[in-house]
């Protein structure tokens, strides 16, 4: 199972419910999406169903973190994909096409809603007993994604919840949740990860980053995972490799700021202003391995292009524009050092 990384005040949390007997039948995991609520659910299932096995790191006072009261063979059954106590929940396939390929075990495409149906289907289970242990957990991602139909189905459950059944609810705006499925559950919210444990959860997933390239990627992160693995998996990081270029060897006929502003044509403000935040860290490490004019060169811009980026928000850019404006700061240190050698 992957690592978990961060949210310590919850693990401990969730550890001091267990241990003194007050684990609720409901949880929801609430915050924006991205930062690792569904592997916390995962995590958090292991300890849980770990528990009914009685392995003696449970009995460990010690033990501050999920993995450390998990069972190896549970978690590794998590992680697979196949504990037959543990049941996920997210919006099935589209229609019968998209059902077929799920069969086949081939990529599909998802409807837009978890179905009534899917919460029936597993309710007829509680009728028997869990295969393992005692307990089961349920999770569900997101509530979000439930119809009504759906939730009211749900909330049946949570009503009257069959003993040592938990449901681990995910959430990435339970303001939207019904009332009376918020009212009988426990809410625990989670916020982006600080610093040391974005860099962890980096070091992780690429351990072969120099220092800049992890800086970089720590800073667009902003703290959440999720939007890490996103923006790698999108354009961003193929722009962010642009901007690195025209930091260490200029760009003195403006070719690659014209293909670092083409590629933010189609991106929202908010995901221009996103891609810019590991920007600054690129002139810091390029005047900590420079001297003279091009260092104070790469210093100024920095501060110019943090000012710019404290004051977007509030002002009407055009994202081309502002992205070429920036990528002459950063190509700035480069001119100056060309000048002088």
């Amino acid at each position: 199972m992957t690592p978990l990384f961060g949210h310590k005040n919850q693990q401990k949390w969730l550890i001091s419910l267990m241990r003194e007997g007050r684990l609720h039948h409901g949880l929801i995991l609430a915050g924006r999406k991205g930062l690792g609520k569904f592997l916390f659910a995962q995590h958090a299932a292991a300890a849980i169903l770990s528990e009914d096995q009685s392995v003696s790191n449970f009995r460990d006072d010690k033990a501050q973190t999920l993995a450390e009261l998990a069972n190896a063979q549970t978690a590794k059954m998590i992680g697979q994909g196949h504990h037959p106590d543990l049941h996920i929940i997210k919006r099935g396939p589209k229609n019968k096409i998209e059902q077929k390929k799920a069969d086949e075990g081939k990529p599909f495409e998802r409807g837009r809603n978890i179905r009534v149906n899917q919460i029936r289907e597993l309710q007829r289970r509680f009728s028997t007993r869990p295969t393992m242990g005692r307990s089961r957990v349920i999770i569900i991602d997101s509530a979000d994604d439930m119809e009504r139909s759906t939730a009211n189905a749900l909330l049946k459950s949570l009503e009257e919840p069959s003993a040592h059944t938990y449901f681990l609810l995910i959430s990435h705006n339970p303001g939207k949740l019904l009332p009376t499925i918020r009212s009988r559950c426990q809410v625990q919210r989670f916020e982006p990860l600080d610093a040391v444990h974005i860099s962890e959860f980096i070091r992780y997933a690429h351990g072969d980053l120099d220092q800049l390239e992890a800086q970089s990627l720590q800073e667009l992160s902003g703290g959440i995972p999720g939007d890490l693995i996103a923006a790698q998996n999108s354009k961003q990081g193929e722009l962010i490799s642009i901007a690195r270029q025209i930091v260490q060897h200029g760009d003195h006929d403006h070719r690659l700021r014209i293909t670092l502003a083409s590629g933010v044509a189609r991106m929202k403000m908010d995901e221009v202003l996103a891609l810019t935040r590991s920007f600054p860290s690129l002139l810091a490490q390029n005047a900590r391995d420079s001297k003279g004019p091009s260092r104070q060169a790469a210093l100024d811009s920095w501060s110019r292009l943090r000012k710019l980026l404290d004051s977007a928000p509030t002002y009407n850019y055009e994202s081309q524009a502002l992205i070429f404006h920036i990528a002459g700061l950063l190509a700035e240190p480069a001119r100056i050092r060309t000048e002088q050698a």
